[in-house]
């Protein structure tokens, strides 16, 4: 009952969450349109959000120990204050890269800056064997921005109160490695200022071109050539301040030191990752932060649940039998189905950020899409294994067609659904089938196999039982037939003490008696010693046996024994173990005729019943006491009766309405 209970409660909880998320919008239109969070937004980490989400910032990189370059500068007509400028934001470019070199290319190198210009004609022909840039003899060249400087009317154009013709980039087709910061021959950014802009304006200025091309150079791979130079025109006076291209709202150049220092610190990753998950849902979290990775983990927690279910319902309807053979298809395939849906919603709820739950649609569903489908499933199976499968078909055979009639009957479902979305709605293209039919065609292949699976390991199980049962049934015949040896060999001594005692007794009074009595015992251990070795005998022989045994007993006896033997015609030839009447009489002369004094009488009898044979002895000695079977020898024959028939036999006696001891064998046993 309680693993019926756990696969309803399977069932009822994915529904409690449809019934919940029914009545609200996607989680995607609630975080990113509605502007939903758990906490309120922090812009400066959301800029990072955003630079995630386009793509430019990949988690699974480890910056900080990746990109170790240099940042190198050289300065061209610069002045005091452009220079004093340059050297604010290198203190800061410190801070954002704290395992870089920031310097200046002569402090680093010891020698001069010279751009080098591949397509100068003298530099080619002085060096012709300079191919590419890895061969030049200072490779540091390519690590180095110089920074050109100058009025803005000694440029092209002026606006306003001042130019900024801002002119950088790099011969990109040398970016093999893709490595950060990595500006190939001579990259240069000329700055135009007029002498009215502060110290702090123009560091501002640098720094925002700067870690533009910076960013541009790490996050747009693109190969091309000399013509792929970026360019950009910036108007910049004293109440100028350059805002991002991207976020008009936020502070470009705040932002991107908060981005480069994050990206660049021991835990960029967790503490990203830490600001996610209070923030947002947790469910919005870890789609954003890795889809491809939620996609997996639900995968494999929908596949466990099902493993779990599995297992569930195999220990619950495993040798179950209903009244109708139908019911043992239907039950089993209905929870198949009923959880199928169930593993689904789950699955769409962790994965799908727009899903909309329809509550009605999902009731409807429950109530008589899955009765139904679950019903045709069942009656396929059912109606085909009834047909197809005899019982005299061979097992491998017989496990084949079931794996093929459970195929057909679970495919018949996602043929009507594809037909239905390929007539009906096949406006979803390919994502529509994949989404609705793949999972489909998962379950068709799954079930038919783990059904073929368990039939199989069933069929082994059970002939390996069955063979282990031929062997215990072997072990239990060999210990019968020990202890049957055994039992006989107990009568037999016990058997010739009596009669010996007999003789004994005898030979003072009567000599002839006593020689006639000798002969009796040894005609008795004749039949008793040719049967040595087998356990059954006929009626006839056990009677004849008794015969001579109560012949014996006369003698000693004498007229105070009197007996009757009884035996039905039909019976004679009926088999019965060896030596199970002789211990009823021995027990009818020793506890009952000699402890009386008067004549004592003894009847055998050996009839046919309705039901099998019934052995009676009865006598008019004194009755049985309690525990009789323990304390007057019969052991012997219960044992031998319990051995050979089980259950098939019983031995009882009773005191009224007449002293009697009865065998009952069951014709059949």
């Amino acid at each position: 009952m309680k693993k019926l209970i756990a696969l309803v409660l399977l069932i009822v909880i994915p529904l409690g969450i449809i019934f919940l998320e029914s009545s609200k919008e996607p989680l995607l239109k609630r975080v990113e349109v509605d502007g939903y969070s758990k906490q309120p937004k922090d812009s400066l980490w959301e800029y990072v959000k955003y630079e995630v989400g386009k793509g430019k910032v990949n988690l699974k990189i480890k910056y900080r120990e990746t990109y170790k370059d240099p940042i190198l500068f050289s300065l061209k007509s610069a002045t005091p204050s452009d220079s004093l400028a340059v050297e604010s934001l290198m203190s800061e470019l410190k801070l954002i890269f704290p395992l870089k070199e920031v310097a200046y290319y002569s402090d680093f190198t010891g020698k001069p800056y010279k751009k080098f210009d591949r397509y100068s004609k003298s530099y080619s022909e002085k060096n012709p064997q300079l191919s590419d840039f890895n061969q030049l003899d200072d490779e540091l060249v390519s690590f180095t921005t110089e920074l050109s400087f100058g009025h803005p009317s000694s440029y092209t154009s002026t606006v306003g109160s001042g130019l900024s013709l801002g002119n950088y980039g790099a011969d990109n087709i040398e970016a093999r490695n893709n490595k950060w910061n990595k500006f190939f021959f001579g990259n240069e950014i000329f700055f135009g200022f007029t002498d009215d802009i502060t110290v702090e304006n123009k560091m501002e200025f640098i720094g925002y071109h700067f870690l533009k091309v910076l960013w541009k150079t790490h996050t747009e791979n693109f190969i091309g050539s000399r013509s792929d130079f970026r360019r950009q025109q910036s108007h910049f006076t004293e109440n100028y301040r350059p805002i991002t291209f991207e976020l008009a709202d936020t502070d470009y150049l705040e932002n991107h030191k908060f981005l480069l220092t994050k990206l660049f610190s021991n835990d960029f990753k967790k503490q990203f990752e830490n600001y996610m998950y209070k923030t947002y849902p947790w469910r919005y979290a870890n789609v954003f932060l890795n889809k491809k990775a939620t996609n997996n983990k639900s995968l494999a927690l929908v596949l466990l649940i099902g493993l779990m279910i599995s297992i569930l319902m195999l220990s619950y309807f495993y040798d179950r039998k209903f009244k109708y053979s139908f019911l043992n298809y239907f039950y089993p395939i209905l929870l198949i189905w009923f959880h199928y849906f169930n593993l689904q919603y789950i699955y769409q709820h962790l994965t799908d950020l727009n899903t909309i739950f329809s509550l009605k649609e999902t009731i409807l569903s429950y109530a008589i899409g899955v009765p139904i489908i679950s019903l045709i499933t069942a009656f396929i199976i059912w109606f085909l294994e009834k047909v197809f499968i005899k019982e005299f078909v061979h097992a491998g055979y017989q496990i084949l067609l079931k794996v093929i009639f459970t195929f057909l009957a679970f495919s018949l479902p996602v043929v009507i659904l594809l037909y239905g979305i390929v007539i009906i709605n096949f406006g979803g293209g390919w994502k529509n089938f994949q989404d609705i039919v793949i999972p489909e065609l998962f379950l068709i292949v799954a079930i038919p196999i783990g059904r073929g699976l368990l039939l199989y390991l069933n069929h082994n199980l059970d002939a390996k039982l069955k063979e282990k049962d031929l062997e215990l049934s072997r072990l239990r015949e060999l210990k019968t037939n020990a202890e049957l040896k055994s039992l006989q060999s107990q009568i037999n001594p016990h058997f010739l003490y009596n009669a010996l005692n007999s003789i004994a007794s005898l030979a003072p009074v009567d000599r002839v008696k006593t020689q006639k009595m000798a002969h009796s015992l040894s005609d008795l251990f004749k039949y008793t010693i040719n049967r040595n070795g087998k356990k059954m005998s006929t009626v006839s022989d056990e009677v004849t046996m008794v015969q001579n045994y109560l012949d014996i007993e006369k003698i000693r006896f004498g007229d105070r024994l009197q007996f009757s033997i009884d035996v039905d015609s039909e019976l004679e030839k009926n088999e019965i173990p060896l030596f199970i009447i002789q211990p009823l009489v021995e027990n009818a002369v020793k506890h009952g005729i000699s402890k009386i004094e008067g004549i004592g009488e003894i009847v055998l009898k050996i009839e046919k019943t309705t039901i099998g044979i019934l052995i009676s002895v009865k006598d008019n000695g004194p009755n049985f006491p309690e525990g009789l079977v323990s304390g007057h020898g019969l052991q012997t024959v219960f044992d031998l009766l319990r051995l050979t028939y089980g259950d098939k036999a019983s031995l009882n006696w009773q005191n009224k309405p007449e002293k009697s001891i009865t065998v009952n064998i069951t014709q059949n046993a």
